[in-house]
């Protein structure tokens, strides 16, 4: 068992079978760690908790349970920021929409959706949630990205190896966005551009840069948040210069460097609609308006569209008890 001082402790069970190279890698070069005492300081506890994921992994055959008590600042991400939101104005969205991309152009929603068999493209009117037009996708499609480049709109599809571009003000075909690169060669998730390159997804913690015209890929960049690899990378919407990323799965929301990678800032959207009815109805929805600086954000099957503001939680004024 280890302990560390002032209530703040770490408990660490260890199996027969501990790794003598984890326990080196764990706590080699580390100062605070005393075998004879058996005290670890808690400036340690990140790179523990880091650990503890691999401790528990098939890697090391070991078995072990990592239990933490800690001053809140400890893991506090030391890096990006913290972001807040209020809610403007809650709009109407079709409860049925399988919400896989988002954008906002001229006054109007474009949203792709997905599922084998209801995919499609829609032009939506945002007061109303009125559904203007639709273009359904062939039933072995499955909706995925959208972005709008050049006066052209492309659209992904998962698990199909085919993308497909569309003219913007007619809704008609043009040519096929095909795609074959990155882990999900086949599996493509969220969709933006820069308005120089598409910038896509595909589920893992890598983000793909894509000439628009030759479809092929420029540039990568992994996610990474204090130089940890973040997953599941699905929603893409490109606002003032950040890439704006759903994590899958979660109400959480990151701002990303299109340079580096790095989370730059995080936003928790748990609170903005606990009324889901499934597990399958996670928020997948970004969208940004650039003449009004409007930020829009709904999910798979929500019967609302948000329109939220958000703020820093760094520079809340701090009243005294």
């Amino acid at each position: 068992m280890l302990e560390s001082n002032n209530n703040q402790s770490i408990v660490l069970l260890l199996g027969p079978q501990w790794s003598v190279s984890l326990w080196h890698d764990l706590f080699a070069n580390s100062s605070g760690f005393g075998c004879s005492d058996c005290i670890v300081k808690v400036k340690l506890a990140k790179q523990l908790m880091l650990h503890g994921i691999s401790m528990l992994s098939a890697k090391y055959y070991c078995w072990a349970i990592l239990l933490a008590v800690w001053d809140p600042n400890v893991f506090a991400d030391t890096v990006s920021r913290q972001y807040g939101f209020s809610v403007i104005k809650v709009y109407p969205h079709d409860p049925q929409a399988f919400t896989q991309g988002l954008i906002f152009e001229n006054g109007r929603l474009y949203e792709s959706t997905g599922l084998i068999g209801h995919s499609s493209l829609r032009e939506i009117e945002l007061e109303t949630g009125k559904v203007l037009r639709i273009k359904k996708l062939a039933p072995e499609y499955f909706g995925e990205g959208l972005t709008l480049y050049n006066g052209k709109l492309y659209q992904l599809t998962w698990h199909s190896g085919a993308g497909f571009v569309y003219d913007f003000d007619s809704f008609k075909y043009l040519e096929p966005f095909g795609y074959s690169y990155g882990v999900g060669k086949l599996n493509p998730w969220g969709l933006t551009d820069d308005g120089k390159e598409l910038i896509l997804s595909d589920g893992s913690s890598v983000i793909y840069f894509i000439d628009p015209i030759t479809h092929n890929e420029t540039r990568r960049i992994t996610v990474t948040r204090d130089s940890r690899e973040i997953s599941k990378i699905n929603e893409l919407e490109y606002i003032k210069d950040e890439i704006f990323a759903n994590i899958w799965q979660t109400d959480l929301i990151i701002r990303v460097d299109p340079a580096t990678g790095e989370v730059i800032g995080q936003v928790d959207l748990s609170n903005l609609y606990p009324e889901k009815k499934s597990s399958n109805h996670v928020l997948n929805g970004i969208a940004y308006d650039r003449d009004q600086d409007r930020l829009f954000v709904t999910g798979k099957k929500w019967p609302k569209l948000f329109e939220i503001k958000l703020y820093d939680l760094s520079t809340l004024n701090q009243k005294e008890p």
